[in-house]
């Protein structure tokens, strides 16, 4: 035989040897086996859950939302919003996903601040409208009805509209610098139109969590940050809505989750 060649088992010292390093052999391939099974379904459940690790949402079924009262803080001259959702729906007008000021107005005080919504073709759109009622919106060339999350910021900085979806830019506009219609007190809504309280139109269906707003333009290392759940800008955040203690069939009213509890030095 040929391990007689390479081992000669002339004695038990040799015997010894080989048994020793068969089983060495054998625990290395179990091992690398095993390793690798783990591997891939760790790598099975990062594609299948993406990103998002925020549960519980909010859940919409098309009339109820979430509103945030309007303050100076929250009204923006620059500024970014993001948030988490997902939809399997077919719209048959503009589904808002999160907006200050709303649509459906030509007044100064009454245009959108800052808005992000799904299109009827099922497309992002992100912007703002100036107090002119000019409209400064980005849109997705996908489609985002796939009942996956996703995650999407809009930024103004004064200059471009940027839209990202999942950690990528996907469109840009110029602005010649124009100014977003921060002058109105409407709040800050999730899931409807801000425009109208109670909203009766653009209500959205699915989940969306994660609302927050900046009052600045975000790089795009910064949104990618976000993207990876890594980092938020906080020392620019001015409003953040997780959703951990709203029910979902709640109308209105924002309940604040769990809050940060300070006893001094």
């Amino acid at each position: 035989m040929i391990f007689d060649k390479i081992f000669p088992f002339q004695n038990g010292k040799n015997l010894r040897f080989f048994f020793l390093l068969s089983s060495w052999i054998i625990v290395f391939f179990s091992a690398s086996e095993i390793s690798s099974n783990l591997l891939n379904k760790a790598d099975a459940q990062t594609v299948s859950s993406g990103n998002y690790h925020y549960a519980p949402a909010l859940i919409l079924a098309g009339s109820n939302y979430q509103d945030v009262t309007s303050t100076n803080l929250l009204q923006l001259s620059q500024f970014s919003v993001a948030v988490w959702f997902k939809t399997s729906s077919n719209f048959a007008s503009e589904a808002i996903i999160v907006n200050k000021g709303g649509v459906g107005s030509e007044s100064s005080g009454q245009n959108m601040n800052y808005g992000i919504w799904m299109t009827k073709s099922e497309k992002i759109t992100g912007g703002f409208e100036s107090t002119s009622a000019a409209d400064y919106f980005v849109t997705s060339t996908k489609t985002y009805n796939d009942n996956q999350w996703h995650y999407v910021v809009v930024t103004y900085g004064g200059s471009t509209v940027i839209l990202y979806i999942d950690g990528v830019q996907v469109a840009s506009k110029s602005t010649s610098g124009a100014s977003p219609d921060s002058s109105g007190a409407k709040p800050v809504r999730v899931a409807a139109n801000s425009r109208v309280t109670p909203p009766t139109t653009n209500f959205f269906i699915g989940g969306i969590d994660e609302v927050r707003v900046w009052n600045d333009d975000l790089t795009a290392a910064q949104q990618a940050s976000a993207f990876a759940g890594s980092s938020f800008n906080t020392a620019e955040q001015v409003l953040h809505l997780d959703f951990t203690n709203v029910q979902s069939g709640l109308s209105g009213g924002y309940t604040y989750g769990p809050s940060l509890t300070l006893s001094g030095p």
